[in-house]
């Protein structure tokens, strides 16, 4: 029988091989005419910001344990839960955490802007239902904290998710776009 740790450790190989496919070199633009802080937020993720979201201690630097989650070479000694609160957390974040990577490839995702929750301040967190994932006030928003299940209180529909691959100038690829919303109707002012 795997002891907790080694139930983790898988979690977390896949979960960062999911990271990698859906938030690493990708942006992500998601609009809603319901915004009134901006007319829409561009997200992103970095390798850095993987470990925080994982809710686990390492000595490892945050790239470093990216990358041995990603090559699968992450050991049991190379992480570490301090307290039941702290096992908790985690569970509850490896468990979510490969959904949350793929968020943005549905339709059906809320937003609210300027998220606050356990005394973290988001400018913008989404939620499909199963997990909330919340991102810095910088110009392209990284993640900053991922809760289970639905936290925000004051929800508005994302009309319009587009991508694009890191440093490309247009969102060239459409994930949803609701029927009533017209592609220029996003830029214009």
């Amino acid at each position: 029988m795997n002891s907790f740790k080694e139930n983790i450790r898988g979690k977390l190989v896949a979960a960062a091989k999911a990271y990698l496919e859906c938030f690493i070199n990708v942006e992500y633009l998601i609009y809603s005419r319901f915004f009134v802080c901006k007319r829409y937020y561009i997200l992103t993720a970095k390798e850095d910001n993987f470990l925080h979201l994982t809710g686990v201690t390492s000595s490892l630097s945050p790239k470093e344990f990216f990358s041995k989650c990603i090559s699968d070479e992450l050991t049991e000694n190379d992480f570490d839960i301090f307290s039941k609160q702290q096992k908790g957390s985690v569970r509850r974040k490896v468990g979510v955490l490969s959904t949350a990577c793929h968020m943005f490839m549905q339709e059906k995702l809320v937003a609210e802007e300027q998220f606050i929750k356990n005394r973290i301040r988001c400018a913008i967190a989404s939620s499909d239902g199963s997990c909330t994932l919340g991102f810095t006030d910088t110009q392209l928003h990284v993640p900053q904290t991922l809760l289970k299940g639905n936290e925000l209180t004051h929800p508005v529909q994302i009309e319009a998710i587009l991508s694009r691959q890191a440093g490309e100038v247009k969102f060239n690829n459409i994930i949803f776009i609701k029927s009533d919303i017209a592609i220029n109707q996003i830029f214009d002012n």
